[in-house]
């Protein structure tokens, strides 16, 4: 669940001093999730460093600071930054301080090596550090926070334990141009008893079930396929599946609007009992980085929690 951010609180939880050491890393305007899953662990190496991490919020800065307003600008950050952690360089080759840094953290995340951050006063495996990160990155406004606990309660779900699970459509399975001109399908439409299969496993008791999708049309399958389970949704009816393309070129009044909506969704689904997702949605790897109870996340393709966050880290993934 999100926290709110108080006036006055730094961007993030380590502000420059004289001779800390900053890195540097810039929201590009790719998945909105993919670039916070990237952002949580570019965060989670600088703490591991002891470095404060500039977050250059550019272009985007309008949604940015809408959403999240402990991300402010801060032109001394941008000056002091020593270590740059963007995926791409300027002329689109990989970055490879990035990919030093992504190997470095993967392999810490696998080995679960012992980490000590004295500023949080934490000491655990570096995964653990990760969904710590995650935490103290999602600090969404508290006009989003008021929405998802409004939403909640009209549902009825402040009242009952529930499951959630995703259900993608649009670009990820119909498909989109890549930025050298291939038509990409990422995945194909799960049959919703994929999903059914891992609740089962992970919550066998609970019949209601948040659905986070992009498409009305999902949701009403999966509600119509299995009449014992009580579904809810905040998916309207006539939605059709995100587009990326779509979302970028819609005014920025509408993309705010979507983003946000987004973001209540996903602490909607955070605050399940179990969480059932895709194996390579980035959206389903938030919510898990998101969720309070982690052992109660699985991925439909193997019905087992996400490896490590191993996902995050294959080599040639397009959001990455």
């Amino acid at each position: 669940m999100g926290m709110t951010s108080e006036p006055g609180e730094p961007k993030l939880d380590l502000e420059p001093g004289p001779t800390t050491p900053v890195a540097r890393y810039k929201i590009t305007g790719r998945g909105f999730f993919s670039e916070f899953n990237i952002l949580v662990f570019a965060y989670a190496h600088c703490l591991a460093h002891g470095r404060a991490l500039f977050v250059d919020i550019g272009g985007t800065a309008g949604p940015w600071r809408e959403l999240f307003p402990h991300f402010l600008p801060s032109a001394k950050g941008l000056r002091r930054a020593d270590v740059t952690l963007d995926a791409k360089t300027s002329d689109g080759r990989w970055n490879e301080v990035w990919l030093a840094m992504r190997k470095e953290v993967r392999d810490a995340c696998l080995e679960k090596r012992w980490v000590s951050v004295p500023s949080l006063q934490f000491e655990g495996p570096f995964d653990e550090l990760v969904f710590l990160a995650a935490r103290r990155l999602f600090r969404p406004h508290a006009s989003l926070v008021a929405w998802a606990s409004a939403a909640r309660q009209a549902m009825g779900l402040d009242e009952v334990p529930y499951s959630a699970v995703q259900l993608r459509r649009g670009d990820k399975v119909h498909g989109y141009r890549s930025p050298k001109g291939e038509w990409v399908v990422e995945t194909e439409i799960a049959p919703f008893a994929l999903y059914v299969e891992c609740l089962q496993k992970l919550a066998p008791d609970i019949r209601d079930v948040f659905v986070l999708s992009d498409d009305y049309e999902a949701f009403a399958e999966a509600r119509a396929q299995y009449p014992d389970y009580r579904f809810h949704t905040l998916c309207e009816p006539h939605e059709r599946g995100y587009f990326h393309g779509a979302q970028q070129s819609a005014p920025d009044d509408v993309k705010l609007e979507n983003l946000r909506k987004l973001l209540v969704t996903v602490m909607i689904a955070s605050g399940s009992l179990a969480f059932a997702g895709t194996y390579l949605s980035n959206l389903s790897i938030g919510v898990h980085l998101l969720h309070h109870r982690r052992s109660g996340c699985a991925c439909i393709e193997n019905s087992r929690p996400w490896p490590a966050l191993e996902p995050l880290f294959m080599p040639g993934r397009d959001q990455i």
